[in-house]
């Protein structure tokens, strides 16, 4: 009785992480021909700073924040801390998020991405974490600078409906969608 109790149970684990879908959707207004300057910077930035809690030297092929900006290592140490509150490291790192790009029509902002983080089942889907990286036209290692980070509570982010959610996550993805997609990674235990 304990060991098909224990079966259903693993079972019912696997299943519900494969109906799981995470999304990354990444709203821009920067031009498609030079986006990926930006992508590798917005890595960094999500990857490094936000998620291991590292700013790594230029020198070290690191991008920077700008030097009109107002970021430094003790501001990125705490928006660090409140973007782990929302999400999850482990989402970061093995979650299989999904991204894919929006572009806006928005000359008049900032150059920017806006990612949203969403976990998607069949029938809702949930806002995890959503963060805004604004962009100065500086540039090291190739990469835009960093300007500004806002990390946005999900209980005032506006969602998209489930619906469209799924249309983005279904679509094809385009060449910078694929550069962005990272290769499989096994946890270490």
């Amino acid at each position: 009785m304990k060991f098909t109790l224990m079966i259903l149970f693993t079972l019912l684990c696997c299943f519900t992480s494969i109906a799981q879908k995470r999304l990354e959707l990444l709203e821009t207004n920067i031009d498609p021909q030079m986006i990926g300057e930006f992508t590798d910077s917005y890595l960094w930035t999500k990857n490094w700073w936000l998620t291991a809690k590292m700013v790594p030297d230029t020198s070290r092929g690191g991008n920077a924040w700008s030097i009109s900006s107002k970021l430094n290592k003790s501001k990125v140490d705490s928006m660090s801390k409140l973007f782990t509150k929302y999400v999850s490291p482990d989402i970061i790192r093995f979650g299989n998020l999904l991204p894919r790009i929006e572009y806006r029509n928005s000359s008049k902002q900032t150059l920017h991405i806006k990612s949203s983080l969403y976990e998607i089942r069949d029938t809702a889907a949930t806002l995890i974490a959503q963060f805004l990286i604004e962009f100065s036209t500086s540039k090291h290692n190739k990469m835009a600078d960093v300007h500004s980070i806002s990390i946005i509570d999900p209980a005032d982010a506006i969602a998209y409906p489930h619906k469209q959610l799924l249309n983005w996550y279904n679509r094809k993805a385009t060449a910078q969608e694929q550069e962005m997609t990272p290769p499989a990674v096994e946890r270490m235990q």
